[in-house]
């Protein structure tokens, strides 16, 4: 783009440019990173998806400190728990049975949890 004739050629304030690229990095981010910690209460698997169907990838031992990112419910029944909890590993995200965890939910969600098909 050229100017007009006799029209200044205007420029973005340099705070424009910094606005759209914290809204494309918010946009990409993925699940927030304000995660809430708790700890296994046994060594648990770890698993692909929110369910026993689902692949073990590895797992945790009891009493290890986990970042929860957000919780499926009706997963898969562990002692009568059918919480999944989306944690986040690696710069992956995988899931625990919420029943072997320190989390105050047991067939709900925990406090200030979202559920993970709004994350």
């Amino acid at each position: 783009n050229q100017p007009s004739p006799g029209r200044p050629h205007r420029r973005l304030a340099p705070l424009a440019f910094v606005a759209v690229a914290l809204a494309t990095l918010v946009m990409t981010a993925g699940p927030a990173a304000a995660y809430s910690q708790y700890r296994t209460t046994a060594t648990v698997n770890v698993r692909s998806g929110p369910g026993t169907n689902y692949p073990v990838v590895g797992t945790l031992s009891s009493g290890s400190i986990f970042n929860l990112v957000c919780q499926v419910q009706n997963g898969t029944s562990v002692g009568g728990n059918r919480t999944w909890d989306m944690i986040a590993t690696s710069g992956s995200w995988r899931f625990i049975s919420d029943y072997y965890t320190t989390t105050p939910s047991f067939n709900s969600y925990a406090p200030n949890t979202p559920d993970c098909s709004r994350v």
